[in-house]
């Protein structure tokens, strides 16, 4: 991993990276506000149709189900600035498969508001 980087943001980068992991799914939904939005874009959600969650409840569930899953988390790159955090992560389940996420967020009083991620897989 890189080592993470803040630029006087009030979000503890070290911290969300630690969250991340460890896939502790409880650490990481303290990082977000309390009306996130997410969206995903990779094979099986096009820029058309992504996947969006909207709220705490929606964003627990996508976090609690991928903390879950048998895999490891390395965050590549973590870096933030004022306004904006951006993530840099390599998946890799127990059978080799891999997958590469790529996040930007928008932070707000230290929490992120908003994140979108870009992801692809090997099949």
């Amino acid at each position: 991993m890189s080592t993470p980087t803040t630029q006087s943001t009030g979000f503890d980068v070290a911290g969300f990276v630690r969250a991340i992991e460890s896939r502790n799914a409880g650490a990481q939904l303290a990082a977000f506000g309390p009306d996130p939005l997410v969206t995903i874009v990779d094979h099986e959600h096009p820029p058309s149709r992504p996947l969006t969650m909207h709220g705490t409840t929606e964003v627990r569930t996508y976090l609690a189900d991928v903390c879950d899953r048998d895999l490891t988390h390395e965050v590549q790159t973590a870096v933030a600035d004022h306004d904006n955090l951006t993530i840099e992560l390599l998946c890799t389940y127990p059978d080799g498969t891999k997958v590469n996420c790529l996040s930007i967020a928008g932070l707000a009083d230290g929490q992120i508001a908003w994140q979108r991620i870009v992801q692809a897989w090997d099949h």
